[in-house]
């Protein structure tokens, strides 16, 4: 019995071998399986980006835009006159730069990229046409057409205070200003009729040509409002107080009609040529 027993020990170790490397080798092969489909798959994905990458038409190489002064700043970006070298099939062409400084806050760069992304579905003659956008190299740029006369709100006050040389001119006529109210509600209308919401809508940020066309410009806190025919945005946003709405200033709801009554408040600066609307009254008050 004792033999029998010793001679089963070398076949039960030889059955227990066998059964780990058959464990062994099934492991080893399904880790290169599992390295093959991985391997597929990024591959899949790789090859599955490449044809849904869409080039933007509206990029433009830094070296194509040259910078040659600036026009003006805020607290948080600025603006410059330059030249745009052959893009989008227009020759080279004066144009205003515009660009957000380094240290500016999240929120304001963000205002900034939307305000790029907006301006590309635009196209109307009262609206400040975008040329294109520098976004692969820092800082990021934003080239529009050049509004060579300024915003509107310098340009009434430059009437009244008759502090600009290149105005011939010393006095504005109710004709040219009605012309200029005219501008700004198609401008608006066609914001409207496309659904979005400019939310910032004033002198300051209406644009004036050469030859005297007014243009609504800075899209920073314009909103598309395709699906809820509104914008609501939270207590703690700032808004342009003596412009906003009633419903803007107590629910933070915008839509077309909101806009309707700063178109009214820009007409009012026309007509006083650039004055502040509720001036003698601080932001509380109002």
């Amino acid at each position: 019995m004792e033999s029998s027993y010793l001679l089963k020990e070398p076949q039960i170790e030889q059955s227990s071998t066998r059964s780990h490397l058959i464990i062994i080798t099934t492991i080893i092969i399904v880790l290169i399986i599992c390295i093959f489909v991985v391997i597929w798959i990024v591959l899949l994905y790789k090859k599955r980006n490449k044809k849904t990458v869409v080039v933007d038409t509206w990029e433009i190489p830094r070296s194509k835009v040259q910078i040659i002064e600036k026009l003006g700043a805020g607290s948080f970006g600025e603006v410059y006159r330059g030249i745009v070298y052959n893009t989008n099939g227009h020759s080279n062409r004066n144009c205003a730069i515009k660009t957000v400084k380094g240290g500016a806050p999240i929120l304001e760069r963000k205002r900034f990229l939307v305000e790029a992304e907006i301006m590309k579905r635009f196209k109307a003659h009262h609206v400040v046409q975008l040329l294109g956008v520098v976004t692969k190299d820092k800082p990021t740029l934003i080239v529009m057409e050049l509004m060579s006369k300024g915003d509107l709100k310098s340009y009434l006050l430059a009437y009244r205070l008759y502090a600009v040389k290149d105005l011939k001119k010393q006095s504005i006529t109710l004709r040219e200003q009605m012309q200029m109210m005219l501008e700004i509600a198609d401008g608006m209308a066609y914001l409207s009729a496309n659904k979005f919401v400019h939310r910032d809508l004033a002198a300051r940020n209406c644009m004036v040509d050469w030859d005297g066309t007014v243009k609504i410009g800075d899209f920073g806190m314009t909103r598309d409002i395709q699906v809820s025919n509104c914008y609501t945005t939270g207590q703690g946003r700032p808004v342009p107080i003596r412009w906003t709405a009633p419903e803007g200033l107590k629910d933070r709801v915008f839509t077309s009609k909101s806009d309707v009554w700063s178109c009214a408040v820009v007409w009012w600066e026309i007509l006083t040529l650039g004055k502040d609307p509720y001036q003698e009254l601080d932001n509380s008050q109002v």
